[in-house]
């Protein structure tokens, strides 16, 4: 035993004294630089997720609430006015029963105002995102078969030449078509950031 620690003296290098001439970290030092190190990398991983959630949950209150919104401008002033509604029924040349007809003339515009109020306060939006895309697949349906046949009546829609002049293009068939397709990709993406919403 004597001879062993003697031979690895020899075969040390000099200056060499083992694993005591290593540094040592004091335990309770090294265990509070872990825990800062661990709260910073918690903290720059949380921060993120908090963004992105915060951020889906702006954008869902925005496009719900903008489609909300126009909804309820296009059935409110169709309330009570009937005939014109009935009007621009009949103007898009299609064979309905007149039943029918007066049905959606009356109809319509509280559908509109529901799906407003609904969108807006974010009510049953599974249900609520459904009908909405039902009813601006109608419309385009509708609008995009007058454009294609050449059809030059008014949409019925709603006018925003108030705003522009050039705006009233979207009270044509052709520009109210591509205006649903535009609040048809939104009612889309808003299905998206809500389904994402559930997840997160």
């Amino acid at each position: 035993m004597v001879e062993s620690r003697a031979l690895l003296k020899l075969r040390s290098p000099k200056g060499y004294r083992g694993f005591e001439s290593l540094p040592h970290r004091h335990p309770q030092a090294s265990a509070a630089t872990g825990r800062v190190e661990q709260s910073k990398t918690n903290a720059s991983l949380d921060q993120s997720p908090i963004n992105d959630r915060t951020m889906n949950r702006i954008a869902i209150i925005v496009i719900r609430t903008f489609l909300g919104l126009l909804f309820l401008a296009a059935g409110i002033p169709k309330v009570g006015a009937h005939l014109p509604t009935l009007a621009a029924v009949y103007s898009y040349q299609i064979v309905l029963p007149d039943w029918l007809a007066t049905a959606i003339a009356y109809g319509l515009p509280w559908v509109e105002i529901g799906l407003g109020l609904a969108l807006i306060a974010g009510l049953v939006m599974p249900l609520t995102l459904a009908a909405t895309a039902i009813v601006l697949l109608f419309f385009t349906a509708l609008t995009a078969q007058a454009w294609w046949r050449g059809l030059e009546i008014d949409c019925g829609c709603l006018d925003f030449s108030a705003l522009h002049p050039v705006l009233a293009a979207l009270g044509t068939p052709g520009g109210a078509t591509l205006r649903n397709i535009v609040l048809l990709a939104l009612t889309g993406l808003l299905a998206f950031l809500l389904r994402r919403k559930r997840r997160d």
